[in-house]
């Protein structure tokens, strides 16, 4: 699938999320609650892509297939963090929306719910920003260390969604499926670290 299609697919949900922002009335709870999930949703796959292709990489069935889509992922891995982000800001727009004005957003930052949201959405507005070639180069290594802080904006996301849900089981679930991704991750880092030492003979 081309980069151009991908975005259609990825953002087709988003049609009405925008649509909504220019009638006279709209569902905001139904919008804040489609903008958040799709966005969380979407941030889960990318944070996938490094555990599934180091998986795919192992898989012996079918090799050229596994490497083929090992690479696809990593490809767009940028895409499916930045479709993420799209998904967020619309959230933020409907919020704003609802307010209505600056003071009542600066006012609701005093609860603590409102502000893990702020800080999710600054954390992914930087690694939104920096998620270009360029900034790699200027970075250098600052650059990974930087976009690792996607675990931190992941737990922020779900600890704003656990605080601001009546009915939290389905942010349980995705907080279920972000901490299991990292620990495939740590696991994954960790056996490769060890097993150059294991073929060396290393103790």
């Amino acid at each position: 699938m081309s980069t151009p299609l991908l975005y259609l697919a990825l953002l087709w949900p988003a049609r009405h999320l925008v649509s909504d922002l220019f009638v006279k009335e709209w569902l905001y709870s139904q919008m804040m609650h489609d903008s958040g999930v799709i966005a969380v949703q979407l941030l889960a796959l990318s944070l996938a892509v490094t555990p599934a292709t180091v998986l795919l990489a192992r898989i012996k069935v079918a090799p050229r297939v596994t490497r083929a889509l090992g690479r696809w992922l990593l490809a767009h891995r940028r895409d499916f963090g930045l479709a993420s982000f799209i998904y967020a800001c619309l959230h933020l727009a409907h919020y704003v929306r609802e307010l209505g004005d600056i003071g009542s957003v600066l006012a609701e930052l005093a609860f603590l719910d409102i502000a893990l949201g702020w800080l999710a959405f600054a954390v992914f507005a930087a690694l939104a920003v920096t998620s270009n070639a360029a900034s790699k180069r200027r970075l250098g290594r600052g650059w990974k260390w930087l976009h690792r802080a996607s675990y931190v904006g992941a737990a922020l996301t779900l600890w704003h969604w656990l605080l601001f849900d009546f009915f939290p089981d389905d942010a349980l679930f995705w907080l279920g499926v972000v901490v299991a991704l990292k620990l495939v991750h740590l696991a994954l880092r960790r056996f490769r670290r060890a097993a150059p030492a294991a073929a060396s003979g290393a103790p």
